[in-house]
């Protein structure tokens, strides 16, 4: 990791006196490092990366952040503190984070769901495989455009309240029973709900 020592001396200095672009040009090399090396990484190596990059994308341009984002998203060990703190960002910062970042936990996505609103919730509703607690979360606070978002992402999981409250709207919405229409994880007792919803 001495090269990460470079870069740290190298950031205490930058932080102090360097310029925006400097930070960037920074970010960027320790970024490549960590992308570099990820894979072997143990997690208290991770986490010398997160506070580094961490302090240092609080210092930068939302372009940058962009950026920075979008190399991370896919990463299975990311930093978490920096995944988390780019989810709470301005929605082009987080969104790609916010849809495709294994280092976010149901949990993560809750709260981030509940601080930020729509848009935050919207990007979230892309996620692959999303869990019951999320989609439950989703569904009682999104509003109409984000349970329509949500009912039609096929691999998410509803609760049995969840999937009952989306059947319930549905009686009331012919486009939510469109989009419910063309899932399988309806449980029969609900699809029948929803099928004579359908006639009425």
């Amino acid at each position: 990791m001495s090269s990460v020592s470079a870069l740290l001396r190298d950031l205490e200095a930058t932080m102090v006196r360097g310029s925006g672009e400097e930070r960037v040009q920074i970010l960027a090399r320790l970024t490549d490092l960590f992308l570099s090396t990820a894979s072997g990484m143990a997690e208290d190596q991770v986490s010398v990366f997160d506070v580094v990059i961490g302090r240092l994308s609080r210092a930068i341009e939302v372009r940058a952040r962009i950026e920075l984002a979008e190399r991370l998203a896919d990463v299975p060990n990311a930093p978490g503190g920096v995944v988390r703190q780019l989810a709470l960002d301005e929605i082009a910062v987080a969104r790609p984070v916010l849809i495709a970042s294994p280092r976010l936990s149901d949990q993560d996505l809750v709260a981030i769901s509940a601080a930020k609103g729509r848009d935050h919730m919207l990007a979230i509703t892309e996620r692959p495989d999303l869990g019951e607690p999320v989609t439950d979360f989703l569904i009682l606070r999104g509003g109409r455009v984000v349970t329509h978002a949500v009912a039609s992402n096929q691999s998410a999981r509803f609760s049995r309240h969840g999937m009952g409250v989306l059947v319930m709207r549905a009686v009331q919405d012919d486009a939510l029973q469109a989009t419910l229409g063309t899932r399988r994880d309806i449980p029969s007792e609900l699809g029948d709900q929803l099928m004579a919803a359908a006639k009425n």
